[in-house]
C-alpha cells in the first residue's frame, strides 16, 4: 500500500516537472518568435529608411570615398546622425559576429530616432547651401578684378532650373544637380613632373586665398569628424579591444599605430588652444581634383567641392603633399612601396607659397611637416580600422586589400620621417624664395 502511494507521488512529481519544463520550453520558443518578429519589423522599417533617404542623399552629395569620417557607432546614433553614421550602422549590424539580440538593439536604436531620415535629407540641403555660398563668394571675388590671378581660373557653380532651384527632385524623389563644364582641361592621377607639382600647389593656394575672407561659421559642417585624427584613433582603439589581431601584418600595423599615436592630437590641440584658427578648407585636395589646361598645363580649377567645410588649413596642405609626393617604387607582399619625393615636395611648396605666403605665419610654416606626417598616419589608421571591421567603408576587390593600403601609408610615413630634416629645410627655403 505504501509502495503504491510512493509510486503515485513520483508519477505526480514527474507530471508536474514535465508541465514545468514544457512551459519553460514554450516561453523560450515564444521569446524566440517575438525576437524574430521584432527583428523583421525593424528590418522592414530600416529598409524603408535606406531605400528612400539614403540613395537620395548619396546622389545629391556625390561624395567621394574620402569624404567621410570613420567613427564607431555603438550602440546608437548621435542626436543629429550623419549619412556616414547611418551607413556605418547599417554595415555593423550586418556583422555575422553580432548576436541576434545585438542586432535588434542596434536596429531599434536607429528606428527610435525618428529624425534619422530627416537628418539625412537636411545634410543634403546643407551641402547644397554650402555650394551656393561658395559659388557666390568665389564669383564675387573673381568679378571684383582685385584678385591677382594672371592666368585662366574657372569657378565651378551649380546651374538653376527653370523654376529657380539649384537642384531637381524627380518623381522618385531623387535629387539631381548640374554644374558648368570646364572646357579643354584634364586631370591627373599622378604628378607628371616638377611643373605639374608646382601648378598643383598653386591651385590649392589660389583656392585658400580666395576663401580666406569667407567666414567659416556660415558654412555647415556636413562631414563632422572628417580629418579629426583623435576621433579616428578612439574608434580604432575601441575596435581593437574587442577584435584581436589574427596575423603578423595586423600585429605590425597595431605596433606601428601604438608607437605613433601621440601625434594624433598635434593639430587639434593647437585649434583648442586658439592658436590655429578654423578656416574654410577644400577637404580633399588630391591631384585628381585639380583641372589643368590641356595646352598650357596651368592649373585652372579645383573641383569636387562637396567636401568644402570649416576646418584646419593644415589638413589640406598635409593631405595635398601626402597624395602628390608619394612615389611608387615597387611592391612587396601585395602592397605598393611608397616613398616620399622631396623634389616634388619642393615644387608643390613653391606653388603654394607663391599664392599664400602673405597669409601664413611662422606657426603655420612650422606645422606643415607635422601635418604631412599626420595625414599619412590618419589615412593608414582609417584603412586598418576598416580592415578590422570587415571592409565596410572603403571599397575592396579582395580580402586584405585595406590592410595592404594601411601598410602602404605606414611605409610612406616612415619615408616621410626619414626625410624630416630635408622637408623642414625645403619649407624654409621655399618660404624665402
Amino acid at each position: 500500500m505504501a509502495n503504491g502511494s510512493a509510486i503515485k507521488i513520483r508519477q505526480r512529481i514527474s507530471t508536474l516537472l514535465l508541465i514545468i519544463l514544457s512551459a519553460i520550453a514554450g516561453l523560450v520558443l515564444f521569446g524566440l518568435v517575438v525576437m524574430t518578429v521584432r527583428l523583421i519589423e525593424v528590418q522592414d522599417d530600416l529598409g524603408d529608411l535606406a531605400d528612400s533617404s539614403l540613395p537620395r542623399l548619396v546622389k545629391l552629395s556625390q561624395l567621394s570615398q574620402e569624404a567621410a569620417a570613420t567613427v564607431s557607432i555603438a550602440p546608437a546614433l548621435s542626436a543629429t546622425p550623419t549619412r556616414f553614421e547611418f551607413e556605418t550602422l547599417l554595415s555593423r549590424i550586418r556583422d555575422k559576429e553580432l548576436s541576434q539580440q545585438a542586432l535588434i538593439e542596434e536596429f531599434a536604436a536607429l528606428i527610435r530616432d525618428s529624425e534619422a531620415a530627416g537628418t539625412l535629407g537636411r545634410n543634403g540641403e546643407l551641402l547644397m547651401a554650402n555650394l551656393r555660398t561658395l559659388a557666390k563668394h568665389l564669383g564675387a571675388k573673381m568679378a571684383s578684378g582685385r584678385e591677382d590671378i594672371r592666368h585662366r581660373w574657372e569657378i565651378v557653380f551649380p546651374f538653376f532650373t527653370m523654376t529657380g532651384e539649384d537642384q531637381f527632385i524627380d518623381a522618385d524623389h531623387d535629387h539631381w544637380r548640374m554644374t558648368n563644364f570646364v572646357e579643354n582641361t584634364e586631370s591627373h592621377e599622378y604628378v607628371t613632373g616638377p611643373g605639374n607639382a608646382r601648378e598643383a600647389g598653386s591651385a590649392l593656394g589660389i583656392f585658400h586665398r580666395l576663401v580666406e575672407d569667407l567666414d567659416p561659421a556660415i558654412l555647415a559642417d556636413t562631414l563632422p569628424g572628417f580629418h579629426v585624427t583623435p576621433k579616428y584613433l578612439v574608434a580604432y582603439e575601441r575596435l581593437r579591444d574587442r577584435r584581436p589581431f589574427r596575423n603578423t601584418d595586423e600585429e605590425i600595423c597595431g605596433r606601428f599605430i601604438d608607437k605613433r599615436k601621440d601625434m594624433a592630437t598635434v593639430l587639434e590641440e593647437k585649434a583648442r588652444a586658439g592658436v590655429l584658427p578654423i578656416r574654410v578648407i577644400h577637404g580633399d585636395p588630391k591631384l585628381s581634383n585639380i583641372l589643368f589646361d590641356q595646352e598650357t598645363g596651368r592649373a585652372v580649377a579645383i573641383v569636387d567641392l562637396d567636401t568644402v567645410k570649416p576646418g584646419l588649413l593644415h589638413y589640406d596642405i598635409g593631405d595635398c603633399l601626402r597624395s602628390c609626393c608619394a612615389r611608387n617604387v615597387g611592391s612587396r607582399e601585395g602592397a605598393d612601396i611608397l616613398e616620399f619625393d622631396p623634389a616634388i615636395c619642393r615644387e608643390l611648396l613653391k606653388g603654394y607659397f607663391r599664392e599664400m605666403a602673405p597669409s601664413l605665419r611662422d606657426l603655420d610654416y612650422s606645422l606643415i611637416y607635422p601635418a604631412l606626417r599626420l595625414m599619412a598616419f590618419e589615412l593608414g589608421l582609417r584603412f586598418f580600422t576598416d580592415h578590422l571591421e570587415g571592409d565596410i567603408y572603403f571599397k575592396t576587390s579582395e580580402a586584405g586589400e585595406n590592410m595592404h593600403r594601411a601598410l602602404e601609408q605606414f611605409r610612406l610615413l616612415e619615408s616621410i620621417e626619414d626625410c624630416e630634416v630635408m622637408i623642414r629645410k625645403l619649407i624654409d627655403e621655399c618660404r624665402q624664395a
